[in-house]
């Protein structure tokens, strides 16, 4: 064979249109001593494959002690990995529960300056407080005006849109009936003007 039959075969093995005998005849090809310097990494490459065919098969049981020994393998890893994933969360919370509790202990030993001791001054600087925030949370609502608008405005577009659509729908369902008596009447008419 000449090295334009090879290449025109290789083409298509690549692209798996070779049929079983002309992938014979590659491998046989590629069995000899010389080949073409272009194409000795595709004799290299079929080497490996004939020296793959003679690899023996697994004894039996062989994948099942190979899951045994990996599912044994990660058991382990997995409980050493969780156990030292709490041990650190564990760890790390206590540390920064005791800095917090330091810090309420030794800085915050003192009443806070916001309390009022006199309950009116307190009620009434409660009231103003809900007052502003009312006032913000209404001027919130009042832009929220223009959107309900819009959406009830939407609301009824795709209920007219949706009557419409049933509509039509109605009356596609009287011409299906309008279409089937019209085969209905003519199929005795077709029959009789193929017997002429």
């Amino acid at each position: 064979m000449n090295t334009l039959e090879i290449k025109s075969l290789l083409e298509k093995y690549y692209e798996g249109n070779c049929s079983d005998q002309e992938e014979q005849l590659l491998r046989e090809y590629f069995r000899e001593a010389e080949v073409a310097p272009e194409l000795e990494a595709e004799k290299k490459m079929f080497g490996y494959y004939d020296s793959s065919l003679s690899i023996p098969e697994p004894s039996a049981g062989f994948e099942k002690r190979i899951i045994m020994a990996v599912d044994g393998v990660e058991n382990k890893k997995g409980r050493l990995t969780v156990r030292r994933y709490i041990f650190s969360t564990m760890s790390a919370a206590a540390a920064i529960m005791m800095l917090i509790g330091s810090w309420f202990f030794f800085i915050r030993r003192t009443e806070p300056d916001d309390t009022f001791r006199d309950p009116a001054i307190a009620y009434n600087e409660t009231v103003k407080i809900l007052y502003s925030v009312s006032a913000k949370i209404n001027t919130g609502m009042n832009a929220m005006e223009p959107v309900k608008k819009v959406r009830s405005v939407a609301e009824k577009s795709i209920g007219r849109v949706g009557r419409s659509a049933g509509m039509i729908n109605d009356n596609l369902k009287t011409l299906g009936y309008f279409q089937k008596a019209m085969v209905i009447v003519s199929s005795p008419l077709e029959i009789n003007s193929h017997k002429k």
